[in-house]
């Protein structure tokens, strides 16, 4: 412990940072995903996404220390949606996020003319059931399939446990696959559940392990507890369904320092 914190003290020095702003930025870290999703209003796409640009400034210049990811849904029946998100934040620092009142106003300012509002939700990560925290790590790939996905009333636990037997089956195996569950705190229809499967471009789908459905997940990397995590699914799934997130860089934000 001793020889971690002589690394850590001399990781501080080396790279200017304080211990104090260390502390500020380690306070911000936690399980909440706050999503945010609008329509650019018809021809004005482009008058849309420079006033976004405008609102990024202004968290540039508040020196805002949550980072914000943007993304535009290319498949599904949702096509063209605009999605912004903090990811890998407590709960407490959304509360206390800089400025609000500012914030709020300047988005009404620079954005909200050219977007109609299509929904707000608030997610936990549940971190016991996913085996990849990219956006937590500020590390996003250019693509994301996004499977919406609301699950009966008390079948949670059926539900959970396919993701338990699914972590647990592919943890100590290399490259293991990668996916991030969150768990829907307000927003929508409970219980919901939010899996993100990242990846970089379609020709991911030329893998014969690529993930396409929470099926293909089952039968592929638990293929001797499918039949019984199968009949989980049936249970205790309402509704799913699935759309691509396409990453767009130029409209996200990230703090100076990297957690």
């Amino acid at each position: 412990m001793k020889h971690r914190l002589l690394i850590l003290s001399m990781l501080l020095i080396s790279t200017g940072m304080n211990a104090s702003h260390a502390q500020v930025i380690d306070s911000l870290k936690g399980q909440a995903a706050f999503i945010f999703a609008y329509y650019p209003k018809e021809s004005l796409q482009q008058e849309f996404e420079q006033g976004y640009k405008q609102h990024l400034d202004w968290h540039r210049r508040n020196n805002d220390q949550l980072p914000w990811y943007a993304w535009y849904v290319q498949t599904g029946s949702r096509l063209g949606l605009f999605i912004d998100g903090t990811f890998g934040i407590s709960f407490r620092a959304f509360d206390n996020r800089v400025n609000r009142s500012e914030d709020a106003a300047d988005f009404a300012k620079t954005t909200a003319p050219y977007a109609a509002l299509a929904f707000r939700k608030v997610y936990k990560l549940r971190k016991d059931l996913s085996t990849t925290f990219l956006l937590e790590n500020w590390n996003p790939t250019t693509g994301m399939e996004a499977f919406d996905i609301t699950v009966f009333p008390g079948a949670e636990k059926n539900f959970e446990h396919v993701f338990f037997e699914f972590v647990n089956a592919v943890e100590d195996t290399p490259n293991n696959p990668g996916i991030t569950l969150y768990q829907l705190i307000s927003g929508d229809e409970h219980s919901g559940y939010l899996l993100l499967v990242p990846r970089n471009n379609f020709s991911y789908y030329d893998d014969d392990k690529a993930i396409i459905n929470i099926k293909s997940l089952v039968e592929t990397y638990v293929p001797d507890k499918a039949p019984a995590l199968l009949e989980d699914l049936s249970r205790s799934i309402k509704r799913k369904t699935s759309e691509t997130w396409q990453y767009r860089q130029d409209l996200s934000y990230f703090p100076e320092k990297k957690p």
